[in-house]
């Protein structure tokens, strides 16, 4: 065990897997589950789509075209300028202190309507909730039936 106390810092360095959880979601929209795109170039191609579009945003499609010397239409390139540029006014407005409060007022009151909620009613969410109790309700060894 002071092995692994000793190496802490490498095993667990603290740090957030949003990026990777943000690319698998890219992914996903790149390669559905509910299509095989492993037997042909579809799969690699779709990964490498995923990865330009994680390093260098929607305009990554021109980019391509540029190269494989195809037009991508004027249009196609507005239309990914505009949507990076409301992606980044929203990566700003969520750095913002205000922002920040007003996420934080969301949630409290999330968590207090929760718990109002539960004091009226009850548990009705909770991890195996519905299953406390129940193996003594079926094997129960006065032999009640209920």
């Amino acid at each position: 065990m002071n092995r692994f106390a000793n190496n802490a810092e490498k095993i667990a360095p603290l740090g957030s897997s949003q990026g990777n959880e943000n690319f698998n979601q890219l992914v996903s929209t790149k390669h559905p589950k509910n299509r095989s795109y492993a037997g042909s170039l579809g799969l690699p191609v779709r990964l490498q789509a995923s990865v330009c579009h994680k390093n260098d945003g929607r305009m990554y499609i021109g980019d391509v075209a540029d190269l494989a010397q195809v037009s991508p239409g004027n249009e196609t390139k507005k239309y990914r300028a505009r949507l990076d540029q409301r992606r980044k006014g929203r990566a700003e407005t969520q750095k913002t202190v205000e922002t920040k409060r007003k996420r934080l007022f969301n949630k409290k009151n999330k968590a207090k309507r929760c718990a109002t909620q539960e004091q009226a009613e009850g548990i009705s969410y909770e991890t195996e909730c519905g299953f406390d109790g129940i193996a003594e309700l079926v094997d129960d060894p006065s032999g009640k039936k209920f």
